[in-house]
């Protein structure tokens, strides 16, 4: 991911805020665009490691032996998975920043204002 984080800069220049201290509108779309492909790649990723595990879990909670137990662990993986997802992507978008140069309140404040409540 540097390799390609370098040549984005390199070929997209670096990025300006405004007067209000937010990147302008192109460029913060630009970068967010970035991390949403970075962060789908990595999920895909993940997933596709965690899916043999889930499988298994899934036929020993609700198919095979439906034990309690074995219920318990399958809701603990899926929690687990749905965490490291949340990191996963949090990573991504810490390394992006960095990588560019982007203070974390520049960007925070940038997403307010061009985001819609949620996003």
């Amino acid at each position: 991911m540097s390799s390609a984080l370098k040549s984005y800069v390199e070929k997209n220049g670096t990025f300006t805020v405004d007067s209000s201290n937010n990147l302008k509108e192109e460029d913060f779309f630009r970068i967010y665009d970035l991390i949403e492909s970075v962060g789908r790649f990595e999920l895909y990723i993940l997933r596709k490691n965690n899916e043999t595990q889930r499988r298994k879990l899934f036929k020993d909670a609700f198919v095979s032996g439906c034990s309690k137990n074995s219920r318990q662990l399958y809701i603990q993986q899926i929690w687990d998975d749905i965490m490291k997802e949340i990191e996963s992507y949090k990573d991504v978008q810490d390394t992006v920043l960095k990588k560019l140069k982007i203070n974390e309140q520049i960007w925070n404040s940038s997403m307010e204002q061009y985001l819609p409540p949620g996003e």
